[in-house]
């Protein structure tokens, strides 16, 4: 409304200073046709017939030898020593059917899309509209700095694919920055395309200070969106992701050594390997993925279901998880991962403030593994998983509290070192303040466990927590190869082993005082 205001004010302003008469004319071909340069205002109907969309103001400009672009800048069939102009009056938006633009998902609207973006491009920037309507494209859109493309509504405007589309992604950015989508839908249609048999919906690969706001991207074999090789600033909101699927790998939103990318207020769905019965360990179908080098991502207030692996891997530095909505997954709510060979460690990762329910597959809530370190867990609620949170080989500087977890299968907490000699140890593992409830109850799993290998485990303290109806030990510690282990201040108890739910083997400077046992009820 804002913008047909101004556009109706910049009419106003230019031609209340012409006394010539407002002509009328049909379409862009009349114009085309009008033999007389005296007329200084004119309004065309329509781009083809009346009322199609293409309809506005043109102005006679008798100096111009612009490059004629059907819609915008008019060439008349009979002009002197090449110039004179016919030029539509706009402010900074440019409808795509101006240029003849069909919405009605048959139609090849690809030339006349490269046209509108080689005209913003020149021009230094400016917004392309698509009104309510199915564009079909037979060739990505490529997009050019300063760019805004702006639909009428995620499930108004829906730009798809032809049968003969043959590129990576229905939109491509690279190496281009300062672009805005929002409020359009990209359906990628994967079934129907035979040309190829992997593509995105976005493409985003070395660009920088991008916006994405609004947009339902779905339907689509390798990810929703993703961003690679050196992007940063990159801002994905209030959009919803659903059904990507058909390789190994496919995740909603893919961040690639990428850093300072935010995803906020999503929906991710339905993200899920070919085979989701039948997930092995090589499959991936992750909601978001922060991939190697995307230090400083934040996914924040966003909800996820039905994610074929994991809703939210991990595997960079300085990473904020918060306020997320997670359920139905088959393998781990959130995974926060890196082996040494791929360099490392990852560090300094905050999880607040999620809820993780109903993982399939008898798998875990959260997920520590190898070489990270100094992680912060606040605040989740994990409920009905198989366990709520595994901490496994060489993960350092852990501390977990005010966490409710219950109803898990087997462990609600499971500090695990493997059988290996190589470093890093397993350490420094506070665990506190937390409620655990029913924890074991179909495994008969302790609900705090902690197991070393060959390597020790180290400076694990547990303290302050509520633990109670424990299908088994309410706390165990499984062998003598530990030391600094502190427990203290706990109020807990066992189905099995009512007047001693914790198992703690004597050790080199562990330490066990005033806990209590209350009654099962």
């Amino acid at each position: 409304m804002k913008k047909s205001i101004i556009n109706f004010i910049v009419i106003i302003i230019l031609f209340s200073t012409l006394k010539a008469e407002l002509v009328i004319v049909d379409n862009i071909q009349s114009l085309k046709e009008l033999k007389t340069k005296q007329i200084k205002k004119i309004w065309v109907a329509g781009f083809r017939v009346v009322n199609d969309g293409g309809q506005g103001f043109f102005y006679w400009d008798s100096l111009s030898t612009e490059k004629e672009i059907p819609g915008l800048i008019i060439s008349p069939i009979s002009i002197e020593k090449g110039r004179g102009r016919w030029m539509r009056v706009f402010d900074e938006e440019i409808n795509i059917k101006w240029l003849g633009a069909k919405g009605d998902g048959i139609t090849d609207n690809s030339p006349k899309i490269k046209s509108i973006i080689s005209f913003v491009r020149k021009i230094g920037g400016g917004t392309v509209y698509f009104p309510k309507g199915k564009y079909a494209i037979s060739e990505a859109i490529s997009v050019c700095e300063n760019l805004k493309i702006i639909g009428d509504g995620m499930h108004l405007t829906r730009i798809l694919p032809l049968s003969t589309f043959s590129d990576i992604a229905l939109l491509r950015i690279e190496k281009t920055d300062n672009v805005k989508l929002e409020s359009f839908e990209l359906s990628g249609k994967k079934s129907e395309l035979k040309k190829i048999d992997s593509y995105s919906g976005i493409y985003i690969y070395q660009s920088n200070n991008l916006n994405i706001n609004n947009l339902y991207i779905h339907n689509f074999q390798n990810g929703g969106i993703r961003v690679l090789k050196q992007s940063t600033h990159v801002i994905i909101m209030n959009s919803e992701i659903n059904d990507i699927a058909g390789i190994p790998g496919a995740s909603g939103v893919i961040i690639d050594d990428s850093k300072y990318c935010r995803i906020s207020f999503c929906k991710i769905t339905n993200c899920n390997p070919k085979d989701n019965e039948n997930i092995n360990r090589t499959d991936d179908g992750n909601g978001i993925f922060f991939h190697k080098g995307s230090d400083g991502g934040w996914a924040f207030g966003n909800i996820f279901k039905n994610c074929g692996r994991r809703a939210i891997k991990v595997q960079s530095s300085s990473i904020r998880v918060s306020e997320n909505y997670i359920e139905d997954c088959a393998q781990a709510g959130i995974q926060v991962q890196l082996l040494p060979k791929d360099g490392g460690p990852i560090e300094d990762i905050l999880l607040s403030n999620n809820i993780i329910k109903n993982i399939r597959f008898g798998n875990y809530g959260v997920v520590l593994e190898n070489y990270c370190k100094n992680i912060l867990i606040s605040n989740l609620i994990i409920d009905n998983v198989y366990a709520g949170i595994e901490i496994r080989h060489g993960v350092q500087g852990v501390k977990i509290n005010q966490c409710s977890i219950k109803n898990t299968k087997a462990w609600g907490i499971r500090i695990e070192q493997l059988e290996t000699n190589e470093p890093p140890i397993t350490q420094d593992i506070l665990i506190s303040n937390n409620k655990l409830n029913s924890c074991g109850n179909q495994e008969l799993k302790p609900s705090i466990e902690v197991r070393a290998g060959k390597t020790p485990v180290e400076l694990v303290s547990i303290y302050n927590n509520h633990i109670l109806n424990s299908a088994n030990y309410s706390i165990s510690i499984k062998n003598k190869n530990m030391r600094y282990i502190k427990i203290a201040n706990n109020t807990l108890n066992s189905f099995k082993f009512e007047n001693s739910p914790i198992y703690f083997p004597s050790g080199a400077n562990n330490l066990y005082q005033n806990n209590t046992v209350v009654t099962v009820k």
